[in-house]
Parts: structure tokens; C-alpha cells; sequence
């Protein structure tokens, strides 16, 4: 039996679970509303599916929400296998855990980017050690939640835990983000909120002590059962063969079809004695807390109180085309532009000298006052950016201040002393170099102002630059909302090292969430405040001797990629590589950062960036990233599918040698790999998929994707390169550097709708690829489109 260990500042407390129907809390039936910011909060989606099915029809139900509009661009994580050891014995029905990793990959996007798994099979999925049970996904999904959470707290965003299960891995991941980083019971009791509905799930946790430590220690929130009657909605529909509205054909809407089947399909044969399930009824009662925590009820005009109403806006609405999520919370992405031109005033002062009206200067001894005028405007929180035309080309660290008192100022009177920067932090930085006549963008956050009319204050802590003003009819221009994922700011180094504003930290464990490392070998950080003064984006920095990738979950479109790079000692021979752009050798004397900027296009929705060094085993040195939108791109079509290989293997130079089965394929000019897909869902037609493959050693060159022809029964134990399908219609290509870690898209013209093969060779000329196969831990994903 598990024995769990209280940390010492509770008490030294051995929690060996024996008994359990712990008190369930007394329903609040008016819970406070809440007000989700997408900008920043976290929405965090735990399900036990164990043991009775509802929880799989839970799952397809926020997949559909996050599909909608209603909750595009929220920043989320989902978690499946939230479970307790409160039941014993193997062959226990109630043990029974269904887990479908397929329907989490379908509702919320890639495995430990966007959804971990905390189970195991359906016999042995306990919270790690418990009845003598090693649970490893358990122990590796805590960590990955707990960095996720880090990220929306550092970003001073609140955390809504949807607790569709027991209390138990809310207990471990919470503790183990106090145990490992400055956070403390402080912070999760007023910024992380948990929603349960459930007396089951709270009377079913391990302890009275892990139940009352979450109660107690985040602002917990107990709402009415999710199966009506009372102030939640009613979600849950007795009729037989409900389900079947929503998972079939006469469901219209093609992406929500296929999560529902695939829900339907996980708990065929699991459904315990006692559950209704099994009829075909509906219950996704734990869809409710989302319902409370996007106050669904407050925006909407008929409260989608019933399960008839959830299934029009969220399951069968054409408006539900497939998710949009937030990278790092950012905002709504819809959100119109309000541009602030007005400027009454602007100035410079020279070593506080009185106001100069000419060009802005700014540098170390020079600081511009800008003063703007909102009148006629009306402006809550947003995301803003500062907008300068440099009327000459330079480089420089700039930062940007509201000013305090003064505003009546003009450029006769202005001093030093009115307005000031009154010792705040900037609110917005820009660092590196810029060309004549071409506008430099300083994102200041979400910025609210203070009043009609209000300063800003630009300084420099290195470098010069000189920019239009009133005088020379070059206004600068202040803009509010838009995309606020448009830049994305990251500072490379440890949890302790200086925080760059505006940026949000990366260290080496930064593994998880929609920034994250996907290859992590010998990753260090180094902080170099011992060695030098500089800029607390250049100061630390992540480091290593073999190549890793830094991967951005960005809509697809087009980007400059920013890239710090610099160190006390100097460097040289380092290489970025990002979407198959590669910068060259790149060389900095001692004391010089500058950065090195690439143009990209990202076409399947992650952009991944390669560090390394022309020489094996050398250190490679980055300080951060900075991302930068130029465009928009297409968006594909909504997925109407996804499906693992029902069979893969390669082979190796077309011989008889049998074909090679184990968790990876290669692709090369003499190894050819060969998938099986199974038939596509009913009542869909496909016009076109994408065939993705998870690189675990990088390679080049083109690769091709073939409608494979005859022997379409073969098996790994039988396929040899003389009796495979040889290659039909060429389906899709893709050219290009393929970095470890990386994901490959080959988009395909057309996807056959019986049993067939997909034939995945490379060109005489490339370098040979590694592929994840279906025995990996990120198996093959043929999307279908409809």
C-alpha cells in the first residue's frame, strides 16, 4: 500500500490509506462568478475516467468547448487518470481505468504540449506506489503540471482547476510547486482555484488529509451536482441512445462527431454493472465546472442550462470548427486595434536640461517624454505597443516608463524632475538594432491608462537612436489590442536569475506547456551577475554541447525569430536553425550581445527553434527569444480524423530481409517505411489530410509519401522490401532539415477512404531521418480532412 509523506510544515504525518467516504463539502448554489483572463489565466482540465465512463463523454464535451469560439485563445492543460487509491483488489470493477489517449490527442491537441496521461492500463492505474504499484505516468504528469502552473503564475495569471476526479493529483502536483519553487500556501490559496461538483469524488479521496490540505489551501469552490436539479445546468440525458445523436451522422459537425465516437468507442466493454452507460445514455455532468469557470451562464443568452442547449452551441454549431489555444495565455486574438495618435506634446531632455522640440532623442544622457491624449477613446486593459520611426539607422536597449505627475508639461517647461519614471519597472523594452524610416514595435503588456492624458517616458540604458516627433510629422503611435501572442518574449536561465520585463523565464526544466524544450541533452543554465553588468535578458542563459530545440505552439503564418546570444567570455561557432532556416556561424566578442533574427514560416502550428555549434561536443550559449508575427498564414481545414498506424515497419534496400519492427522507422535513399491505416469513420469524405512524424535523430532531404498498391494484409513478422505495397499515386512531399525533436507535416492531396498503405521514402540525394513508429511515445498522425 502507498504511503504518501506530508511536507514537515504540515506534518510529519504518514498518510497509509486504509479507510475512506471522507466529508464531502457543503454545494455552494452561488459561487462566485468568475472572470477568465485569457491574457494570462490557466485552465486545467483533470479527469479520473475510472470508474465510470462519464468521464470519456467529459472529455469529448470540453474538447467541443475549446473548439468554439466561446474559448478560443484560453491557455489550457488536461490531464487524463486523476485518480485515488480508495478501491482494492485487481479484479475490482471499480478499478476498471479507460484510457484513450487517442480521443485526449483529438480534443486538446499533443501529448505533454497540451494533455499528459497519469494512468496506466485498467488494472494498475493508482497514484504512484500505491498498493505496491509503480505508477512512472503518474510522477511524470505531476511534473509536467506543476510547470505548466509555474508558467501562468510567473506570468501573474490565476490557475482554474476543473477537478472532474479526486483530489489526489491536485494534492501532488500543488505541493510538489511549492517544494521546488518560490511559490507557497500563500499563493495557492488565493491563485489557484479548484472546482469539484462531486460529492463521489471528494468522499473518494485517499484521506481526510489530502482532501482538507487542497480545501484549505487554494480557493477551493464546491458547486451543486452537475446532474440538475439545482443551480448547475443539467448535463446528463437518461434516453437510450442519446449518444448516438452526437457521434454519428446526424451529428453535422465533423470535428465534434469524432470525438464523441471516439468517447463512445473507449468505453465499449468497461462499463461497470451498476452505470447506465452502457444504454447509451448522456452524462458529461463534469462538464459543469467549465460551464462555472468560463461563466458560460453570464455570456450567453440561454445560459446552455440544459444538455439540449450545450449540444447546439458547442456539439452541432458550425461555429465549433476545432481549437485555437492560447500560447502562453494570449489574449482573443480577434480583438480590434485602437490606435492612440494624438500626441499634444513631445520632447527631449539632455542631462536635464529644458525640453528640446525636434527629433526624439534617446540614449544614455538623452530621455524622451511623449505625451498622449485618449479623449473620445475608451480603453480598459489591452495589450499595447509603442510605435518609433527611427529617422536615423542604430542600436540600442531602450526602456519605456509611465510618467508620474506633470502631465500639464510642455516642451518650453518640461524638466527632468516632471514628469518621472517614479521608480517603477518598464513597462515595455526593446534591445538591438533598427534601420532609418522603419517603425520599432516596444510591447508594453497589458497596459490600461491612467487617464485621458498621460507620459511616456523612453531612456536608454546603452545605445542611441534618434526618431520623428510632432515637428517632423512622424507621430509616434500607441496601439491597444490586436493579437497579443503576436510577440512572444522568452528569457533563457534559471529560477533565480534576473527576469528580463516582459518576457516570460525558460530554464532548462522548462519541458512542458506551449513553450517548452523538446530536446533537452545535457541542458544547463548559467547566471553571469558574478562576471558582469548588462541587461537581465543577457545576463543568464541556457547552455549545452549537443543540440536542443526550443519548440512555440504559434498559429500558422509567418516570423521573425529573435535570438539573444552574447556571454562575458564571448562565443563562436553557434548555429540556430529554426523551421529549416539556419543562421551560419555566429561569433560575439567578450561583453557583446546583439541578436541574430530569422524569417519563418510555420505551417503545422509549433515553431521549432535548433541550437548547436559547428563543432561536436562545444558549447552552444542563448539568452532568449523574441517572436515576432509578419503575417498570417492559412489555416487547414478542420480535422475530421485522426488515427495511429494499425501497422508500421521499414525496410532496408528492398530485399528479403524481414522488415524492421521497434519504436522507431527510418527514412532514407536505401530504408523505406511503410504505415497502415485502418478504414476512415462513416459519414466522412475526405478531401485531403497530413501525415505528421515525430523526428527522433535529424536528417535532410525530400521525402515522399505513396498510395502503397497491392499486399494489403501485411504484418511486421512478413513484410520484406520484395512483397510490400509497392508505390501508387504520390500523395504529398516535403524538402527541407529535419532537427531532432521536430515534427515533420507532409501534406496530402487525398487520403484513401478503405484499408490502405502510405508508403514514406526519401530522394537518392538526402540524409536519412529517424521517424517515432506507433510503438513510440509519439506515434505516427495521419489527420484527415473532410
Amino acid at each position: 500500500m502507498k504511503c504518501r509523506y506530508i511536507p514537515l510544515w504540515l506534518a510529519a504525518t504518514v498518510l497509509c490509506s486504509a479507510t475512506y467516504a471522507q466529508t464531502a463539502t457543503t454545494p455552494n448554489p452561488n459561487p462566485p462568478t468568475v472572470s477568465f483572463d485569457k491574457t494570462k489565466d490557466l485552465f486545467i482540465a483533470q479527469f479520473d475516467s475510472k470508474p465510470d465512463p462519464d468521464d470519456l463523454q467529459a472529455i469529448a464535451a470540453i474538447g467541443s468547448m475549446l473548439a468554439h469560439p466561446d474559448l478560443h485563445n484560453v491557455d489550457y492543460y488536461a490531464v487524463q487518470g486523476c485518480v485515488s487509491d480508495s478501491f482494492t483488489g485487481t479484479t475490482n470493477q471499480n478499478n476498471s481505468f479507460i484510457r484513450s489517449d487517442s480521443l485526449m490527442t483529438d480534443a486538446f491537441g499533443a501529448q505533454n504540449v497540451r494533455w499528459t496521461q497519469a494512468g496506466q492500463d485498467q488494472r494498475n492505474t493508482w497514484p504512484d506506489g500505491s498498493f505496491g504499484v509503480s505508477n512512472p505516468n503518474w510522477t511524470a504528469s505531476v511534473t509536467r503540471v506543476k510547470n505548466k502552473a509555474k508558467e501562468a503564475l510567473d506570468r501573474g495569471g490565476n490557475i482554474y482547476v476543473m477537478e472532474a476526479g479526486n483530489s489526489d493529483f491536485s494534492y501532488d502536483w500543488m505541493n510538489e510547486l511549492i517544494n521546488t519553487t518560490g511559490y507557497s500556501t500563500a499563493t495557492t490559496q488565493s491563485r489557484i482555484i479548484v472546482v469539484q461538483h462531486s460529492d463521489w469524488n471528494e468522499t473518494n479521496t485517499s484521506s481526510a488529509t489530502i482532501l482538507n490540505w487542497v480545501r484549505n489551501n487554494t480557493d477551493y469552490r464546491r458547486l451543486e451536482d452537475g446532474n440538475g436539479g439545482n443551480s448547475t445546468p443539467n448535463y446528463k440525458n437518461a434516453t437510450a441512445n442519446w449518444v448516438n445523436s452526437v457521434r454519428t451522422t446526424t451529428n453535422p459537425n465533423a470535428y465534434t462527431r469524432n470525438l464523441w465516437e471516439k468517447a463512445w468507442q473507449a468505453y465499449q466493454g468497461k462499463v461497470p454493472s451498476w452505470s447506465e452507460m452502457d444504454t447509451g445514455i448522456g452524462d458529461f455532468s463534469d462538464a459543469v465546472e467549465a460551464w462555472y469557470i468560463f461563466n458560460i451562464g453570464g455570456q450567453v443568452a440561454n445560459d446552455v442550462n440544459t444538455i439540449s442547449e450545450f449540444v447546439a452551441r458547442y456539439v452541432t454549431s458550425s461555429s465549433t470548427t476545432g481549437r485555437v489555444p492560447g500560447p502562453l495565455g494570449g489574449g482573443s486574438g480577434n480583438d480590434p486595434i485602437q490606435t492612440v495618435s494624438d500626441i499634444s506634446r513631445d520632447a527631449y531632455l539632455e542631462s536635464g536640461s529644458i525640453g528640446t522640440n525636434a527629433n526624439l532623442l534617446v540614449s544614455t544622457t538623452q530621455t524622451s517624454y511623449i505625451k498622449f491624449n485618449t479623449e473620445g477613446q475608451s480603453i480598459t486593459s489591452a495589450p499595447a505597443k509603442l510605435k518609433l520611426t527611427p529617422t536615423v539607422s542604430g542600436s540600442g536597449t531602450f526602456e519605456v516608463h509611465l510618467g508620474v505627475g506633470g502631465s500639464s508639461w510642455t516642451e518650453t517647461n518640461l524638466n527632468s524632475t516632471t514628469p518621472t519614471s517614479g521608480g517603477a519597472a518598464p513597462l515595455g523594452t526593446f534591445s538591438g538594432s533598427f534601420s532609418s524610416g522603419n517603425a520599432i514595435e516596444i510591447d508594453l503588456g497589458n497596459f490600461t491608462p491612467p487617464s485621458q492624458w498621460f507620459t511616456l517616458i523612453v531612456s536608454a540604458t546603452s545605445g542611441s537612436g534618434s526618431f520623428v516627433s510632432k515637428v517632423n510629422s512622424g507621430d509616434a503611435e500607441l496601439e491597444f489590442g490586436g493579437d497579443s501572442t503576436t510577440n512572444l518574449k522568452f528569457d533563457f536561465g534559471s529560477d533565480t536569475s534576473p527576469l528580463e520585463a516582459g518576457y516570460t523565464r525558460i530554464n532548462e526544466n522548462s519541458t512542458s506547456g506551449a513553450a517548452r524544450w523538446t530536446t533537452t541533452t545535457g541542458l544547463q543554465n548559467r547566471d553571469r551577475s558574478a562576471n558582469t553588468t548588462t541587461s537581465a535578458l543577457n545576463i543568464d542563459m541556457c547552455l549545452s554541447t549537443s543540440p536542443c530545440t526550443f519548440s512555440v505552439d504559434v498559429a500558422n503564418g509567418t516570423y521573425d525569430v529573435k535570438v539573444r546570444m552574447g556571454d562575458f567570455y564571448g562565443i563562436s561557432g553557434h548555429v540556430v536553425t529554426a523551421e529549416g532556416v539556419s543562421s551560419g556561424s555566429i561569433s560575439r566578442t567578450a561583453n557583446q550581445w546583439a541578436d541574430e533574427t530569422l524569417s519563418v514560416t510555420v505551417t503545422d502550428g509549433t515553431l521549432d527553434i535548433q541550437f548547436s555549434h559547428v563543432t561536436a561536443g562545444q558549447w552552444w550559449r542563448a539568452s532568449g527569444v523574441e517572436i515576432i508575427s509578419t503575417g498570417g498564414g492559412s489555416t487547414p481545414p478542420p480535422v475530421a480524423q485522426g488515427k495511429d498506424p494499425a501497422r508500421d515497419a521499414y525496410t532496408v534496400n528492398a530485399g528479403t530481409t524481414p522488415a524492421i519492427n521497434s519504436s522507431s522507422l527510418l527514412i532514407s535513399p536505401t530504408d523505406t517505411s511503410y504505415m497502415k491505416f485502418d478504414p476512415v469513420s462513416a459519414g466522412i469524405t475526405p478531401t485531403g489530410g497530413n501525415l505528421k512524424l515525430h523526428v527522433t535523430a535529424g536528417g535532410s532531404g525530400t521525402i515522399r509519401v505513396h498510395q502503397g498498391v497491392g499486399n494489403s494484409s501485411w504484418l511486421e513478422s512478413t513484410l520484406t522490401g520484395a512483397n510490400a505495397p509497392t508505390k501508387g499515386s504520390q500523395l504529398g512531399s516535403t524538402t527541407g532539415s529535419f532537427a531532432t525533436g521536430s515534427t515533420i507535416n507532409i501534406s496530402l492531396s487525398s487520403v484513401p477512404t478503405s484499408w490502405h498503405t502510405l508508403v514514406v521514402s526519401m530522394d537518392s540525394s538526402g540524409s536519412g531521418v529517424t521517424i517515432a513508429s506507433d510503438s513510440g511515445s509519439v506515434k505516427p498522425l495521419l489527420e484527415i480532412y473532410d
